[in-house]
């Protein structure tokens, strides 16, 4: 018996992203995230012009852009350089809040059917016969699905679990 047809581990913008595009097709999908939403995160809170690419995919261009700083380049600066960068042939950036863009991309995850659990350390990937089958959760649980995705940062438990 699975719990989810897919488990996405993670629910900031990758993984929320990929759970909207997956319940959006008709997939089952449980979001398994260890923080609470809204979170404050260090990040530069910039979305290069591919990612921008990526919120016209999935359709959330004009939502997400409403709540930005749309940007035609940036400048970077350090102690002993600085350079101007202008993004070619009309492409943009866009300059939001992180936990702004959590919101709206969870939010879009949920109204696509999503399920999404806040709160829940996953420690690693759960795996039977060679293949994962799910995931192991902090509070000794088990969650099982036909497809794990990772998405759950630079030191991902599922991967580090998985070698």
């Amino acid at each position: 018996m699975t719990d989810a047809e897919v488990i996405v581990v993670g629910g900031g913008p990758a993984g929320a992203a990929t759970a909207a595009r997956l319940s959006g097709a008709g997939f089952d999908v449980l979001v398994l995230d260890r923080a609470a939403f809204p979170r404050e995160k260090a990040c530069a809170e910039f979305l290069s012009p591919g990612a921008v690419d990526g919120l016209a995919q999935l359709g959330m261009l004009d939502l997400v852009g409403a709540h930005g700083a749309w940007q035609l380049g940036m400048r970077i600066v350090s102690e002993r350089s600085a350079f101007t960068v202008r993004y070619r042939d009309g492409q943009r950036g866009l300059g939001i809040p992180r936990p702004t863009l959590d919101a709206l991309l969870l939010d879009r995850a949920r109204k696509a059917g999503a399920r999404v659990h806040e709160r829940t350390g996953v420690v690693g990937a759960l795996v039977e016969r060679g293949f994962v089958s799910g995931v192991r959760l902090r509070n000794g649980r088990t969650l099982r699905a036909r497809f794990v995705v990772a998405a759950d940062g630079l030191r991902s438990p599922v991967a580090r679990s998985l070698g």
